[in-house]
């Protein structure tokens, strides 16, 4: 492919030609697996789109980066780079498709019904939008990158639609078995703790503060002579903790805390240097959350880590062998890329 691919896109977008006035055969293999070909089509519904996206943000947010991905040794080799990465996810994807069928999972038919659907769904979306095929055809080539019109993008929904149930089936079926007990739901929550940990201990107040004590004392006397002290404070509710109030004498604290008593605290604190007048508004006692409360999130968490290794060791057992046993070819434009 090197830098053609994203060029070609560009002179799409800028000049309007036609895929087929480039005399390239969509159906030529890049790839065969067991016999089964991967097209150019298929190549390109997963490579153009994306290329579709780079030539537009990349002449947005820096044209000297479109020069120097399109017209130097380095963007052609991190081109040919990623177009082999996605070659390889095809390939990946067609064996665990085939494996699926290998296993009695599924087979052709439920394939060919699947692109009935498909092909059913994007005729009736082109009647309903009024849009005819021909229409379709140069929307989807010029402006979504898919090369061939509405035949690649059918051919990509389809395939998307085919690995995607595949898969889903597949790690259901592989992952059945994994289960989490209450006891490892409870160990898991006595061992880790400190992950359920509620918001600490703190009181909310308004503070008031002032940098001589006989300027928050007479602001104290004054408030304690209004019906609405509260009306007097001129800053935000905060929270504080033990430890943000450390420089007080342990008994305040403890009458802060230990004694909370909602509304005007009746002396000036000295927080850190700074004379203070508190209004209080609560207590939160802080904590963990309960057992109970977390259990759920507990075991989604250790669910999912056990489906992972229940995965894992399919990959290893079942489907590594599938794939060496495989009979593999890659196009020499990609085969030979590191």
């Amino acid at each position: 492919m090197k830098k053609f691919a994203l060029l070609l896109v560009i002179a799409f977008l800028t000049t309007g030609i036609m895929f087929g006035a480039q005399g390239l055969n969509l159906e030529t293999p890049v790839a065969t697996v067991n016999g089964e070909p991967i097209t150019t089509r298929e190549f390109y519904a997963e490579l153009m789109p994306v290329y579709v996206q780079i030539s537009q943000k990349t002449e947005e947010i820096d044209p000297l980066f479109s020069e120097l991905l399109t017209n130097t040794a380095e963007g052609e080799a991190l081109l040919k780079a990623y177009e082999k990465r996605v070659i390889d996810k095809m390939v990946r994807e067609r064996l665990i498709v085939q494996y699926a069928v290998h296993i009695g999972l599924f087979s052709e038919k439920d394939f060919e019904k699947w692109h009935k659907e498909i092909s059913d769904y994007i005729n009736k979306s082109l009647a309903e939008n009024n849009l005819t095929r021909e229409e379709a055809d140069t929307y989807y080539t010029l402006k979504k990158g898919y090369i061939g019109g509405m035949e690649t993008y059918e051919t990509y929904l389809t395939n998307s639609v085919i690995f995607n149930r595949v898969f889903e089936n597949l790690v259901s079926i592989v992952t059945k078995d994994a289960t989490v007990t209450e006891k490892e739901m409870q160990e898991y929550y006595n061992s880790n703790k400190s992950q359920f940990a509620k918001s600490e201990e703190n009181i909310v107040a308004t503070m008031e503060i002032f940098d001589t004590f006989s300027k928050a004392y007479s602001f104290l006397t004054k408030a304690q002579s209004s019906e609405n002290p509260l009306d007097l404070f001129t800053r935000e509710k905060s929270e504080l903790t033990r430890k943000d109030l450390s420089s007080l004498e342990d008994e305040t604290i403890q009458e802060l805390f230990d004694n909370f008593e909602k509304g005007l605290f009746d002396s000036v604190v000295n927080i850190n240097g700074i004379f203070t007048v508190l209004y209080l508004h609560e207590y939160n006692a802080g904590g963990y959350s309960s057992f109970e409360e977390v259990k759920d999130k507990i075991k989604k968490q250790l669910l999912e880590e056990k489906q992972q290794i229940y995965w894992e060791n399919w990959l290893e057992k079942e489907f590594v062998p599938f794939k060496e046993k495989a009979e593999i070819q890659v196009s020499d434009e990609f085969s030979n890329q590191e």
